[in-house]
């Protein structure tokens, strides 16, 4: 099994969707910082949470992670059985 989500996955959708709505984003899954250029990118799936990083976020002027948990079940589940 891939530890990387793949745009036909329905993780896919689910964890940018939950990128959005972290506070932080204010529901724009890309927060695309105006100077530098750069968004959100989704680093990998691993222990049941996908990492995306943010080398600009342009609230914070800095690098930034957030973790999004997997769906619960769904075929990144570590707790799977």
């Amino acid at each position: 099994m891939s530890n990387h989500l793949t745009p036909e996955c329905p993780e896919w959708e689910h964890s940018w969707n939950a990128l959005a709505a972290a506070e932080l984003n204010g529901g724009d899954p890309a927060c695309t910082d105006t100077d530098s250029g750069e968004r959100w990118q989704y680093m990998g799936t691993q222990e049941g949470v996908h990492t995306f990083r943010h080398r600009m976020h342009p609230k914070l002027k800095t690098r930034h992670y957030l973790k999004i948990p997997v769906i619960k079940g769904g075929k990144y589940d570590p707790n799977k059985t």
